[in-house]
Formats: C-alpha cells, sequence, structure tokens
C-alpha cells in the first residue's frame, strides 16, 4: 500500500498590511525551528519571499518607500521600537536596529526617531534625535564603520538635534553638561522635510522645528504657566515636565512664524498656538 504524505502545517498568519499597490504577508512557518517570512508584493506581478530575522518577532507596522525598500517595525523593551529594513533589489534584509519613537515621513523615505539604550541607565539620559535616510545604505546612516548586527543594532541614524551632537556628530551626551533634553510628544511630520516636536530641558519647553535636508533647527519657547494649572505647586517645580502633548500637528510654516496644534497628555486640552523663529 503506498504511503500517503503527511499534510503540511498551514503557516500561521502574523501581520499583513497594503500601501496603494504594495503589501506585505508575515507568516510564521511551523516547523522545529519557526522561521518567519515576509510575502511581498511590491507591485502588481512582481512579489518576492524574503526570510526576516529572530530579531523581530512582533510587527505594528509596515511603511515602503519608492518601491525599493520596506521597513518593518515592531515593539521592543523599555517602550523602545525593533526596525528591520528590506531591499527590493536585493530581496533581503538589509539593516535593523532599535530606536525610540521612530516617526516616518509621508514618503516613506526619512524617519527621525530618539536614541535606544541596550538598558536602563542609573540617571535619565538627554535624548538625542536621529535621522534615518531609506535612500542610503545602513553603512551610510551610521556615524561608525558597520560592526557585529548585535552591536550595529545600537548605531543606525545620524544626529539632527540637540545641536552639539548634530555639530560633533556625536550620539551621547554632551560631556559636563547638566542639560537633559526629554522628547515631551510624538515627532510630527510637515512634509518629507520638516518634523515637529516639543523638547524640553533646564525646566524650559520648546517647540522644536528641523529642516532634515540640512539638519538645521529653528525653536520658540512656549510658556508652561499659559498651559498648566500651577495651583497648589511649589514655585520651584518643574512646570515644563507637565508640558507632555499626546498629538502634535504642524499647521502652517512660513519665513518668521509656524501654527502647531497640539493637545496635552494631562489635561485632555487642545491648543494651537502661533510661534516666531
Amino acid at each position: 500500500m503506498a504511503a500517503t504524505a503527511s499534510a503540511q502545517p498551514t503557516p500561521e498568519v502574523l501581520f499583513q498590511a497594503q500601501a496603494g499597490g504594495a503589501s506585505v504577508t508575515i507568516s510564521r512557518q511551523a516547523s522545529a525551528q519557526p522561521r518567519d517570512v515576509a510575502s511581498i508584493v511590491w507591485e502588481p506581478g512582481v512579489s518576492v519571499q524574503v526570510p526576516l530575522p529572530d530579531f523581530l518577532g512582533e510587527y505594528s507596522s509596515a511603511t515602503f518607500w519608492a518601491g525599493a525598500k520596506l521597513i518593518l517595525t515592531g515593539p521592543s523593551y523599555n517602550g523602545g521600537s525593533r526596525l528591520v529594513v528590506v531591499e527590493r533589489a536585493s530581496s533581503t534584509v538589509v539593516d535593523s536596529f532599535y530606536a525610540r519613537s521612530p516617526s516616518v515621513s509621508a514618503s516613506g523615505r526619512m524617519l527621525v526617531f530618539t536614541k535606544h539604550y541596550p538598558r536602563r541607565p542609573i540617571s535619565e539620559p538627554s535624548d538625542v534625535y536621529l535621522l534615518y535616510d531609506l535612500a542610503l545604505s545602513a553603512t551610510q546612516n551610521r556615524l561608525i564603520e558597520a560592526g557585529p548586527p548585535e552591536e550595529d543594532r545600537w548605531t543606525a541614524g545620524k544626529p539632527i538635534f540637540p545641536d552639539w551632537n548634530r555639530t560633533n556628530q556625536s550620539v551621547e551626551s554632551q560631556p559636563n553638561s547638566a542639560q537633559v533634553h526629554v522628547l515631551r510628544s510624538p515627532l510630527a511630520w510637515y512634509d518629507d522635510r520638516w518634523i515637529f516636536f516639543i523638547d524640553s530641558v533646564s525646566q524650559h519647553s520648546f517647540v522644536v522645528g528641523i529642516d532634515t535636508s540640512n539638519a538645521t533647527s529653528r525653536s520658540a519657547e512656549l510658556n508652561p504657566t499659559a498651559l498648566i494649572d500651577a495651583s497648589g505647586l511649589p514655585p520651584s517645580f518643574d512646570l515644563a515636565s507637565l508640558v507632555n502633548a499626546e498629538q502634535i500637528e504642524p499647521l502652517e510654516i512660513t519665513a518668521t512664524t509656524y501654527r502647531v496644534k497640539f493637545t496635552l497628555s494631562s489635561r485632555a486640552i487642545t491648543k494651537t498656538i502661533e510661534l516666531t523663529w
């Protein structure tokens, strides 16, 4: 009697996303060593299967850029994210790295995030804002030469803020400085060039705008007393630490002013203000 072939287990679908004519479906292949595979349709009639590293494990978003690259995002520990970049030309994963608060531009080309640390430092680290350009290679998106993957995953991105980090091209905190920058809002794109956010430092709050085409920044200080009810708080209380926005939306940019709308997390108050820079 002829032996019958056993049925192959059906792969578990973990994640699906679609943008225009492109799509990605990530499945976990059932085997002794399960492996996640991305089935990518770059355009109608052009598809490929790409094995993914164990680095991700979970998936929360996918963004295509110019039919050339795909960036997949998943959660990490300490509130961070893991990211994987897949290249169409080679049908391989060409980069993988950690980030905090990643935000992708409308075209999918630019990615801004803050530095993610391998372990939580004893003292609160100063946030360093980094830019990753999908038009460049993994090496070109780093300050140092690529090393082993487990080390290279902490070094992605070029510093664009604070100004000391941009000028000195360093992802480390400024030496001998008591200033600690803290991101107080999402990172919000106005277009494929400008990105805005609220940053606090030394008990002051600023709306910061960065032109990613040349990494120059402009900022305008917020008045926390106009946003926060300080009654009952001691005079020395850091009101800037309470100016946390759950949403921020740049509305208009001119040569001298910009308008931005944001919603404070703790008060559910929405403010639209015009700032001069």
